[in-house]
């Protein structure tokens, strides 16, 4: 859980969740069943990319924790740097996986949307190799 900052994803969740239903329902009016389906889809995506981005930076991070906050340094003493790799492109691709999904279930106007995030998540999973 170091690994991913669980915190920092309960806060993106919690972001999103105040958005949605605090501003975006207020304008637009409520969501039909689909659209909050495709709401969830998108939070989930998006925490998923969000903690592989997390992973990646603890590996790539490694030697500069190792001097600033030793006790904090999570590869190589609890989890291999191959298996942080290794969970970082599962969470990508998961979360890429839940874009497309998303996209899949929308209109035109929400496609656009996603297919927008989707390059972007695509282009942070490409950035990261």
């Amino acid at each position: 859980m170091t690994l991913i900052r669980a915190s920092n994803l309960v806060f993106i969740v919690l972001t999103q969740f105040l958005f949605e239903y605090c501003i975006y329902e207020r304008i637009y009016g409520p969501a039909s069943p689909a659209g909050t389906q495709q709401f969830w889809l998108i939070v989930l995506a998006s925490v998923l990319i969000a903690a592989a981005g997390n992973s990646i930076n603890d590996y790539f991070d490694l030697n500069i924790d190792q001097i600033n906050k030793p006790s904090k340094v999570v590869v190589n003493v609890a989890i291999s740097r191959r298996w942080v790799i290794f969970f970082h492109l599962i969470l990508s691709m998961l979360g890429l996986f839940f874009y497309s999904l998303c996209a899949s279930y929308s209109n035109l106007l929400v496609f656009g949307f996603c297919e927008h995030a989707m390059y972007c998540a695509t282009m942070g999973v490409l950035y990261q190799l």
